[in-house]
Formats: C-alpha cells, structure tokens, sequence
C-alpha cells in the first residue's frame, strides 16, 4: 500500500492588524516554476523522509495555489499508515521551520 498526500503551503500576512494566511504561490498546475520558491522547504522534507526510510516516489505542485502533492512508496499496510503519520509530522515541522503553515485540509 502506498498514500498521496496533498497539502497546502500557506503563509501569513497582517491585514488590518490582524494575522492572515494566504497561498505560498500562484504557479499553475505541475508548474516547475512551483519549485523556484518552495525549493528550500520541500528538499528538506524529502531529505527528512529519506532519513526515516520512507520512499518518496513523487513531489509536485497540484492543482491548488500553494498546493503540492507527495506520493510514498508501496509498502506493508501497517508500514504505510506509520509513514503517512509521519510524512504529515515531517511537512508540518519543516514547514513550521520556514515561517510557513502546511495543511492537508481541502480548500
């Protein structure tokens, strides 16, 4: 079994003194142009799962503005539910780290 997981790169703007998030870009979909900014980020969350063994077979921007999308490596079921938990705890932290807010919520 193996996941696609979709999340959101938002970021955080002040509005009327009051804390907004927004997309992190505008780029179209499976634009490579997606990469240009949120390289940073995502090299870091590969380079994370990597570490915990867990096979990223694809990285790429999604239909969404700030949307990206993971797909895992097949593995065992009970192997795969512990990496999609961790896959999310990955991006969430590295993304937290760059000043940025990821969420697997749809919009």
């Amino acid at each position: 079994m193996g996941f696609e997981s979709e999340f959101y790169l938002l970021k955080s703007a002040l509005r009327e003194g009051k804390e907004e998030w927004f997309s992190f870009d505008t780029t179209p979909y499976c634009s490579a142009s997606a990469f240009d900014a949120a390289f940073p980020v995502l090299h870091e969350v590969v380079a994370a799962l990597q570490s915990l063994n867990i096979a990223v077979e694809q990285l790429h921007a999604e239909a969404g503005k700030g949307q990206f999308e993971l797909a895992l490596g097949y593995t065992l079921c009970s192997n795969a539910a512990d990496n999609l938990i961790f896959t999310r705890e990955v991006v969430r932290s590295v993304a937290r780290k760059h000043g940025l807010l990821a969420t697997f919520m749809p919009k």
